[in-house]
């Protein structure tokens, strides 16, 4: 069965702007774990305590 091309379009539209806010969303939580000593000594033993 074909499919009109303006319905391709959309979808790709949509699932564009789905990755750019996962992009976003991935890009904040790492700039948040850096800030907050991700790679400081002592922090996986801090964070598997806190769990």
């Amino acid at each position: 069965m074909p499919i009109h091309p303006g319905i391709v379009e959309d979808l790709a539209a949509g699932t564009r702007t789905l990755y750019e806010q996962a992009e976003e969303r991935l890009l904040g939580i790492i700039a948040w774990q850096l800030a907050d000593g991700l790679d400081a000594p002592g922090w996986a033993e801090r964070e598997l305590s806190a769990v």
